[in-house]
């Protein structure tokens, strides 16, 4: 469980509202994996006033029982699930101040680099990242041998795991490390673009913003960030064109192939699969073919459309034989022929077992030679 409240992180952080300015910034003298839960307060505090935010707003009271080397290893969820609403924002801002850190090695922490290596060891860099992008130790010994010249010189320092999404798919977190891989490719430095104005957005909202919404956000570069999100839709778009002719072109290779041809009807009765598949066209094609009307199916009265099954059974089986039934029954073929009574393809005739009606919406059934008798 978490710790609900503490009574002298809320009275230390009452004073600090008491007194503007008064905030303080030891945390930022700090390596994060030294921090104590006072330190992880105020920094709280500061990512709420650089996001305009009320710190009130902000359930601090929940990051109490935590210290920076716990912090530091929190996964996203781990965030949101102690801070619901600004949980997300939170872990976005660590995850800045961790590329800060990673990318100089001076994060505060003096020249002390067998203390600080150990410190990166012993946390073992857990992110939602997985472990694949570097070892954290080699960083900092490269970062403190040459010092504040120290900058990325690879795209791959960073994760990648946002190019492997869409962009809608992409949270708050992709959405910075494919700011760091534009202002990488625009031999830009990353500290000039103000990452945190896109805290809050996710990948539906980034990939609805229009130009003007992305320099509203970041006045310096917005055009540049809008510019490489549109080269990224493009791609996704002939990627989804060349499947899209894909499909087509496979589609057309299977229409151009000969249909098979079906039995069921004999020689003279055979009917295409297409034809076949619609019930009552099959009981219409039985009384229009000589070699099953009269002997299975007849015309009851002809001039009103009205037929009886002579061999119901035998019917049914010619039936299941076509759609590869073998357990088709009467029941079930009559059934069927029942659902037609909606649309008026069957109409029921009252009173009489085996005999059907063809309704006002059933076409080809007229024939100038009812029950063969010519």
């Amino acid at each position: 469980m978490f710790v609900e409240s503490s009574s002298i992180c809320n009275a230390v952080r009452d004073s600090i509202f008491e007194v503007a300015g008064t905030l303080t910034t030891d945390w930022k003298e700090k390596s994060v994996l030294q921090w104590e839960s006072k330190d992880i307060m105020f920094w709280i505090i500061s990512v709420a006033r650089e996001n305009d935010l009320n710190p009130d707003d902000i359930n601090i009271s929940q990051f109490n029982d935590l210290d920076g080397t716990t912090l530091f290893t929190m996964l996203e969820e781990d965030f949101t699930m102690r801070e619901n609403k600004y949980g997300r924002l939170l872990f976005s801002a660590m995850q800045q101040l961790k590329y800060k850190l990673q990318k100089t090695g001076l994060y505060a922490a003096g020249n002390n680099k067998p203390f600080l290596e150990q410190q990166w060891k012993d946390a073992g860099y857990r992110s939602s990242y997985g472990d694949s992008v570097y070892i954290v130790s080699e960083l900092y010994s490269t970062a403190l041998n040459k010092r504040l010249e120290f900058s990325i010189s690879s795209p791959d320092v960073v994760t990648t795991d946002w190019k492997s999404k869409s962009v809608k798919q992409w949270n708050s977190n992709d959405i910075m490390f494919w700011m760091i891989s534009v202002a990488h490719d625009s031999n830009l430095n990353i500290d000039d673009i103000n990452i945190s104005q896109f805290n809050n957005l996710d990948g539906k909202m980034l990939s609805s913003m229009s130009e003007s919404d992305f320099i509203s956000r970041e006045n310096i570069y917005g055009k540049v960030l809008f510019s490489a999100l549109q080269q990224i839709k493009l791609k996704v778009q002939k990627s989804d064109e060349s499947v899209k002719e894909t499909k087509i072109s496979h589609r057309n290779e299977i229409v151009k192939k000969k249909p098979r041809r079906t039995r069921g009807l004999g020689c003279k009765g055979r009917q295409s699969a297409k034809k076949m598949r619609k019930l009552w066209e099959f009981i219409r094609d039985l009384l229009l073919n000589r070699d099953y009307c009269p002997s299975l199916i007849c015309w009851e009265n002809y001039d009103e459309g009205v037929f009886r099954f002579v061999n119901s059974k035998g019917v049914a089986e010619l039936w299941g034989k076509l759609k590869k039934n073998k357990n088709m029954t009467y029941d079930k073929l009559s059934r069927g022929m029942r659902h037609y009574y909606k649309s008026e393809v069957f109409l029921p005739v009252l009173g009489k077992r085996l005999v059907y009606k063809f309704g006002p919406s059933a076409t080809g059934w007229r024939t100038p030679n009812p029950n063969f008798r010519l």
